[in-house]
């Protein structure tokens, strides 16, 4: 008996021992375990529908992010969580600066029906989407804004599916270079939307101080930073480690500097890639570190906007997103097509050039925020209308885009 005793004492010792360094049961599952596995499913998926299926890697990544919030375990997420906007700002930023630099404006010289393309196919749009949604009963000012975001194609969508493929040729550059063109529009027309909501509250000082503020501000940032790149590249390897980390870190210091000053993030990367582009007589290659890092950001991004699904707001706005993105098409294509002989451009072409206009992605949410934050009575409004048109294009963007660019011949099989 005693020998019992000393044995289940003995036991009773060890066992005390154990829970002191032993885990807890259950598990605590945190955040940063949920966070591998939904990358690592992710990449999965989206190498999967690539090779099996041809399909664009982003697809993937937002259809899981959609998935993993129908099944409900995806935490509450949104564009104006501070912390994940953070990381949504400094994505689009890499992914702007990029598209920017890969943009030639000199073309425009050189052939200036491109110019009254771009501008006829976004002009459109913003008409267009006006009219429609005044005719479905929307109020003005959320009408006004949406038709504006309306006018930009997603830069996210088609920068990452021009360099997964590797399409080259006159209907990618022209892209490109729309794409960056219409985008400036749209956030150029929110800034001065934003001012004349303020005038029509009874503010027309900040009608006139708050664009001009935020668009000088941005651009003043955005000299600075490609003046930064524009040093950094002529002086160092822009292939090298050092030199990744330092151009990431200036466009990080930027991204930071726009959000303390509550300047855009959108506008200033785009132009500094812009401005950084006109100044180089040869393209910029983008270096391998950097694009390797931007494309983690880029996960995330598509992962995150998956994410913010809404099956209430997708299903109630599922009608007029239908509408909305049939109307905006028919203005891209009118746009594009009028000037298309006149900038050299077959009819084909401009065809495929408009359906690769189409796609809106997680850049409508952020300048919706942004609206929704200086105005929170439009926030509701802005959602319904938005979400439908973003969740079908962030499915059927890349595919259109690609479509459209391998009808052009301008990928390679």
């Amino acid at each position: 008996m005693v020998v019992v005793h000393d044995m289940t004492l003995e036991i009773a010792m060890v066992l005390g021992a154990a829970q002191s360094f032993l885990p807890s049961w259950p598990l605590p599952v945190g955040g940063v375990f949920w966070m591998a596995v939904t990358l690592v499913l992710t990449g999965l998926v989206g190498e999967w529908c690539y090779r099996r299926l041809g399909f664009p890697r982003i697809v993937a990544y937002s259809a899981t992010g959609m998935a993993i919030k129908l099944a409900g375990v995806a935490p509450l997420v949104g564009v104006a969580d501070s912390g994940l906007r953070v990381v949504l700002d400094l994505a689009l930023a890499l992914l702007l600066f990029e598209l920017g630099a890969r943009v030639d404006v000199r073309w425009l010289r050189r052939n200036p029906w491109l110019l009254a393309s771009s501008v006829a196919e976004a002009g459109l749009s913003f008409v267009v989407v006006s009219f429609l949604l005044s005719r479905l009963g929307v109020s003005p000012p959320v009408t006004l804004s949406v038709a504006a975001i309306a006018m930009a194609t997603s830069p996210a969508i088609v920068s990452r599916v021009v360099s997964e493929f590797q399409a080259v040729g006159q209907v990618t550059e022209r892209l490109l270079l729309m794409t960056t063109l219409n985008s400036i529009y749209a956030i150029l027309l929110i800034k001065l939307l934003t001012g004349w909501m303020h005038s029509t509250t009874g503010n027309p000082l900040l009608a006139v101080s708050v664009p001009l503020y935020v668009l000088t501000g941005s651009l003043l940032v955005a000299l600075l930073l490609a003046g930064g790149v524009e040093r950094l590249s002529r002086h160092l390897d822009v292939q090298s480690e050092a030199a990744t980390v330092l151009l990431f870190g200036l466009i990080l210091l930027a991204t930071a500097l726009l959000q303390m000053l509550n300047l855009s993030t959108l506008l200033a990367p785009l132009l500094a890639g812009v401005v950084f582009r006109s100044r180089r007589v040869r393209p910029w290659v983008c270096p391998d570190h950097f694009s390797a890092a931007g494309s983690l950001l880029v996960v995330v991004l598509f992962v995150v906007s998956g994410m913010m699904l809404s099956p209430y707001l997708l299903l109630t706005g599922a009608a007029m997103a239908v509408v909305v993105l049939a109307g905006r098409f028919v203005a891209k294509l009118a746009g594009v097509l009028v000037f298309a002989r006149l900038s050299g451009l077959s009819l084909r072409q401009g065809v495929m050039l408009s359906l690769a206009l189409t796609p809106v992605s997680i850049i409508a949410f952020v300048l919706a925020t942004d609206l929704g934050l200086t105005f929170p009575g439009l926030r509701q409004e802005l959602a319904s209308v938005l979400m439908g048109a973003v969740v079908l294009m962030e499915l059927a963007g890349p595919l259109l885009v690609k479509w459209s660019l391998e009808r052009s011949a301008e990928i390679k099989s």
